[in-house]
């Protein structure tokens, strides 16, 4: 990513088509704290004068396989034995940006799919949240209503 891809006073990157999977530009909102640690990223990287915001420690431009060789050796240091891959950080922050209550039609236009059907099949469903959901919108409930107070047994 360039540093000219970032409106941070606006928080957003724009993701050019040279970029993009499917060819196609598009903007990503950012939080003001990723703003914030990007500025202080550029900041501390001033020294090498590259237009690139992801730097190694000689300057160059981060290049994919030495982030994904990175991210393995933390995750072992971690002790996490899931094979992890950087992707799977897009996915899980689709699913956990679906958890929290972002709408699907706002999570397909981040990830940039045309098909609302690539977006479900990127996301996944924990137990406790398909629980949560249920407890929240199944139609018994609606109908009974909810109880919170435990039944008396006269036995």
């Amino acid at each position: 990513m360039r540093k000219e891809d970032l409106d941070l006073s606006a928080c957003y990157a724009s993701l050019r088509r040279e970029i993009t999977k499917t060819r196609k530009p598009r903007i990503v909102p950012i939080t003001k704290r990723t703003a914030k640690l990007i500025q202080e990223l550029i900041r501390e990287t001033t020294e090498f004068d590259s237009e690139y915001v992801f730097l190694n420690n000689y300057g160059d431009r981060l290049l994919p396989n030495h982030f994904r060789h990175q991210l393995k050796k933390y995750a072992a240091r971690a002790g996490i034995e899931k094979r992890i891959y950087p992707h799977l950080l897009r996915h899980s922050g689709a699913t956990l940006f679906l958890e929290e209550g972002g709408s699907e039609r706002h999570l397909q236009a981040i990830l940039g799919h045309a098909d609302g059907r690539m977006t479900a099949h990127y996301t996944h469903l924990s137990d406790r949240n398909v629980k949560k959901n249920h407890e929240e919108f199944s139609p018994l409930s609606a109908v009974v209503g909810k109880s919170d107070r435990s039944r008396k047994i006269t036995r």
